[in-house]
């Protein structure tokens, strides 16, 4: 399986700790860490690996991590309900200038700016 290059930032007493492991068993640290990302990501399967699609592929795959399939969202409300609820709204404001809009924004009867 392909592998990518990564950085992860540990404890440093942890670090020492892993090195020694990886000394007594004549393995690197990297090999140790990736031993043991691979056993988290297996454990986290497991728990959360809720239908039998993504425990076939967590079978298939052990090194990527499948999330459960997330339950389906509630329909959006269509374009033309939204609307005629948004009219409602604005129908029921209360006036707060009875003026035209051409007074208010200051035309004249031959439509130039005043």
């Amino acid at each position: 399986m392909p592998t990518i290059k990564t950085t992860v930032y540990v404890d440093e007493a942890d670090y020492r700790t892993l090195q020694a492991l990886a000394a007594a068993g004549d393995r690197s640290a990297a090999e140790l860490m990736r031993e043991a990302l691979h056993a988290f990501v297996e454990a986290q399967l497991s728990r959360t690996a809720g239908t039998a699609a993504s425990r076939g592929v967590a079978e298939t795959s052990p090194r990527y991590r499948v999330e459960p399939a997330q339950p389906a969202a509630a329909p959006l409300p269509s374009v033309a309900s939204r609307l005629a609820e948004i009219q409602a709204i604005v129908r029921e404001l209360p006036v707060l200038d009875p003026r035209p809009a051409d007074e208010i924004l200051g035309y004249d009867d031959i439509g130039l700016p005043t």
